[in-house]
């Protein structure tokens, strides 16, 4: 990782903070997306495993595209606003595994 384009720690959070509110904003417009897909896909009167088939390969194709973007910012040494992106997906994962974990009483 390049470290070029940050000069101070304000920069980095700042990076950071970005890529959470992008993956939440970029998220909560996907969904909405996604979701008027879904009504007029219904309203056509299709088969549901061609509106599966279709939600599926948009979820490849939304999946792809976040991977692409991670991966050109790291590659453009602005990295936190990647780690902020995947923080945000991985941190409620963590939390949701966590308490999993504490009401089984493993």
């Amino acid at each position: 990782m390049r470290d070029a384009y940050y000069k101070s720690i304000s920069q980095k959070i700042g990076d950071f903070v970005l890529g959470i509110l992008m993956a939440i904003g970029g998220g909560f417009l996907l969904s909405i997306l996604v979701g008027t897909l879904v009504q007029l896909l219904s309203a056509v009167r299709l088969p549901s495993t061609l509106i599966n088939l279709f939600i599926i390969l948009g979820l490849i194709a939304l999946i792809s595209l976040v991977v692409l973007f991670i991966r050109s910012n790291i590659r453009e040494g602005r990295a936190f606003i990647s780690f902020g992106i995947l923080a945000t997906v991985l941190l409620p994962l963590i939390v949701f595994g966590a308490c999993i974990f504490s009401f089984r009483g493993f």
